[in-house]
């Protein structure tokens, strides 16, 4: 079964003119594919057969305290904002910390990088 990329729509779309029901059964497997194909119109013309009218899926939903605990976050850590980047998808924590460096305001947000418990550097 051929693997898809969900930020190359246009694979799918070529191997639906191809083959619809192979391509069908590979965007199935691939929750990923499948979720950003869901609604596609091009799909849709290409292949009538695949509109779906029900899903079996369920959303996580999370305060920023439940995600900020799950990680190995300095002692004195405060969680302060929590958003999603979007291609690639990313979900970002944005938390505040005594033992880090002073970074300006108006300038980036350094990305940490988890190591260890109680560890923490800076890209």
């Amino acid at each position: 079964m051929k693997r898809y990329s969900p930020l190359n729509r246009d694979s799918v779309h070529a191997d639906m003119r191809a083959d619809p029901v192979a391509t069908r059964a590979a965007v199935r497997a691939q929750p990923g594919v499948r979720e950003a194909h869901r609604g596609c119109e091009e799909c849709e013309r290409l292949d009538p057969l695949r509109r779906q009218t029900e899903t079996r899926r369920q959303k996580v939903v999370l305060t920023l305290t439940e995600v900020a605990s799950g990680l190995p976050l300095p002692p004195d850590a405060r969680p302060v904002r929590m958003y999603v980047e979007h291609d690639p998808q990313y979900l970002c924590l944005i938390f505040e910390s005594d033992s880090l460096e002073p970074v300006p305001l108006d300038s980036e947000t350094p990305i940490a990088l988890l190591a260890d418990e109680d560890t923490i550097s800076v890209e």
